[in-house]
């Protein structure tokens, strides 16, 4: 009875993350968040230097269809949407969360965290097709 109820966890845990995976990024496939636009990441406090870049990507060697954003140092990672309607991506080291702005432009918010750290850096951002 125990080890049935531990499959049965683990197998809702597990569509649990795969509903999250699978969800529809904000604006749909046309969308800001769509393969072939360029993300220009405009970050506070750093107004001297050029923005930087990052392209959006179809994810390679993926059983379903996701978005990967390929940055200009060429690491690659899946997009993910979170609960609260914003776009995540990163690795256990650097977080970034993109939070689109509201009626349809194709920009927003952003923050940048090291998760080591804690430092957190504030970003504008905006997405247009390449």
């Amino acid at each position: 009875m125990i080890l049935r109820g531990i499959k049965r966890t683990a197998l809702l845990a597990g569509l649990g993350l795969t509903a999250a995976c699978m969800a529809p990024l904000p604006g749909g496939e046309n969308g800001p968040f769509a393969p072939g636009n360029t993300l220009t990441f405009f970050y506070q406090g750093v107004l001297t230097d050029p923005p930087e870049q990052a392209v959006l990507t179809a994810c390679e060697n993926e059983l379903v269809a996701r978005t990967c954003v390929r940055q200009s140092n060429g690491a690659v990672f899946p997009l993910e949407v979170t609960d609260t309607g914003a776009v995540r991506y990163g690795n256990e080291t650097v977080q970034v969360i993109l939070q689109l702005d509201p009626a349809g432009v194709p920009s927003g918010i952003g923050q940048q965290t090291n998760v080591e750290t804690g430092e957190t850096n504030g970003m504008r951002w905006v997405s247009l097709p390449s």
